[in-house]
């Protein structure tokens, strides 16, 4: 599966084919704003990068590529 972003004013779509595997990706729309945060894990990597999307100009900029330590106790599951 693919998400598809709506726009409910222009009846526009965005189909993001990077974030193909829906299973390791999160989206969340920011209160009071326009932008949604998109958050993806990579299992087996513990690595989880977070983008700033905004639906209007259908651009995404990559906010923080973080790598988990292999000795964390921290588990990331999709």
């Amino acid at each position: 599966m693919t998400p598809v972003v709506f726009n409910a004013a222009t009846g526009a779509t965005h189909r993001m084919d990077e974030f193909r595997n829906v299973n390791t990706v999160g989206f969340e729309w920011i209160p009071g704003s326009a932008q949604a945060i998109i958050y993806e894990r990579e299992r087996g990597y513990q690595k989880i990068n977070l983008y700033l999307y905004d639906p209007v100009t259908r651009k995404k900029i990559c906010c923080i590529l973080k790598v988990v330590p292999p000795t964390s106790t921290i588990l990331i599951t999709g």
